[in-house]
């Protein structure tokens, strides 16, 4: 069942940077393991999603620097109960029948993420590369309402939803902005912006 409907995708500058934001330049990183020969141990290395330089990893930041930008990322939702992240046998659908049942939507505004733990990223990796596939797949629809907008997202893999999100156009921006920072900001943000 499809949850966001085929619409106008908007011709601005706007959606053009959240599609170079989270699309051209996706900060996440695909662990894969290689095998190094009997008796050593395999190694992990991180393949970065987007070839532009622009992953996490192939700029310094790993373990408690995505900690730190991961706090940011999900703390409004967190107070509002609708961050769920879900164990990878976990069903999406479930959990967002769940969510639904639990909130009149009356609100336009909304915001809400739901979306699968992955065995080879970590959450935050996890979270773009579900909003990657969202826009890269066209997977999504856009609502406007009084010159703001909201994103329907929906990320899946051979037929499974593995993420269902719904996050205002300026909740994107920030997501990118957080994407960007440095390892210098992001140390700093952590001890100055929690």
């Amino acid at each position: 069942m499809k949850w966001w409907k085929v619409n106008p995708i908007p011709e601005d500058d706007r959606f053009y940077k959240i599609i170079e934001g989270f699309v051209l330049e996706c900060p996440s990183s695909v662990k894969k393991t290689k095998k190094q020969g009997k008796g050593i141990k395999s190694r992990a290395d991180y393949e970065p999603v987007s070839r532009r330089q622009s992953s996490f990893r192939s700029r310094g930041i790993s373990h408690n620097l995505l900690t730190t930008l991961l706090c940011q990322l999900r703390k409004n939702l967190q107070k509002k109960s609708t961050y769920v992240c879900l164990d990878t046998s976990d069903d999406v659908l479930l959990e967002f029948n769940r969510l639904m049942k639990a909130n009149t939507l009356k609100d336009d505004f909304f915001e809400f993420m739901l979306f699968k733990k992955r065995n080879d990223m970590c959450e935050i990796e996890a979270i773009y590369y579900a909003i990657r596939n969202s826009f890269a797949h066209g997977s999504f629809e856009v609502i406007e309402r009084n010159n703001k907008r909201i994103y329907l997202l929906e990320s899946s893999k051979n037929n499974e939803i593995m993420a269902r999100m719904r996050l205002n156009e300026t909740t994107l921006m920030k997501y990118i902005q957080l994407s960007k920072l440095n390892v210098n900001e992001i140390k700093c943000y952590g001890k100055y912006k929690k």
